[in-house]
């Protein structure tokens, strides 16, 4: 069940995290490196998949990940 938010007039959105040890099963279950790495970074950092998928690596810094033109 998607929870509802009073933040977007009462519509539904996806504001639930995996569990830490869901995110590890997740992670072991595959074998792709780059997988593991957009995983761990939409785990960590909070961001979409299509958000992952554009990021480059001068988007990375050493303090965050710099996010631009995010659909909201």
């Amino acid at each position: 069940m998607i929870p509802t938010s009073c933040k977007n007039g009462g519509g539904k959105i996806r504001n639930v995290m995996l569990s830490q040890n869901d995110f590890k099963i997740l992670i072991k279950s595959t074998s792709n490196q780059n997988l593991k790495k957009a995983l761990t970074l939409s785990y960590h950092f909070g961001i979409r998949a299509a958000e992952c998928a554009k990021l480059k690596f001068e988007d990375i810094k050493s303090n965050g990940v710099s996010i631009y033109k995010s659909m909201i």
